[in-house]
């Protein structure tokens, strides 16, 4: 009776190992990084003379503008790319862009345009 006890329980075990080896065998997924995304920057140069310097970091930009810093998200845009603080807003598309104040949306107030990159992207 222990015999039969055990070739019953026997295809069972086998079955049981079976089941699981394929998740004990399977590779554990990499770490994923928790290093910042490497800041890219562009200086531009628009009418005027002004200077626009832009740091893009990820989904994230910092644009400094006469001495005035603005944090922004990159926004969807149909052209180009677009990022904004929720009141200004720089937009450019290849080596071009303009910096421009929505914080009136019906009256934009454009603060730096016709702007060309002067220098090339450098990580940091």
């Amino acid at each position: 009776m222990g015999k039969l006890r055990l070739m019953w329980r026997a295809p069972l075990l086998a079955g049981f190992a079976l089941a699981i080896l394929p998740a004990i065998a399977q590779e554990p997924a990499p770490p994923q990084s928790h290093r910042m995304p490497v800041a890219r920057k562009f200086s531009y140069t628009c009418n005027g003379g002004v200077a626009v310097d832009v740091t893009l970091r990820g989904e994230r930009a910092r644009v400094v503008f006469k001495d005035q810093s603005y944090s922004m998200k990159h926004m969807q845009s149909g052209s180009g790319a677009r990022y904004s603080d929720g009141t200004i807003v720089w937009w450019n598309k290849g080596y071009e862009g303009f910096l421009q104040d929505e914080s009136d949306p019906s009256h934009p107030k454009m603060l730096a345009e016709n702007c060309k990159q002067v220098s090339p992207s450098q990580g940091t």
